[in-house]
């Protein structure tokens, strides 16, 4: 979750892929997502969604312990309870 600031270069706000598609408004930010993470979120695969997370992050990191993966649940937590109804929407000119 992020505001506008560096918006062309920030990744996927769920996985950190390049580029985010979508948005999803929230009350404390604009989420962004790419289209992978976008369909497991309109479908409600929160599982789904925090495996590719953890996926995306062990590749990045190289490992992934019990603390990283709490705290990529806890950001997807984080973004369910602040997230506003309503349609995901294209990102500036992206779409699918």
């Amino acid at each position: 979750m992020h505001t506008t600031t560096g918006a062309q270069s920030r990744p996927c706000d769920f996985c950190h892929a390049h580029p985010p598609r979508w948005t999803f408004p929230a009350r404390d930010a604009t989420w962004r997502a790419c289209s992978p993470c976008q369909g497991l979120i309109v479908l409600d695969r929160w599982e789904r969604l925090l495996k590719r997370a953890a996926r995306a992050y062990l590749r990045r990191v190289g490992s992934l312990g019990v603390p990283a993966l709490v705290g990529l649940s806890d950001h997807h937590d984080r973004f369910r309870a602040t997230r506003v109804a309503g349609a995901p929407a294209p990102l500036a000119g992206r779409g699918r």
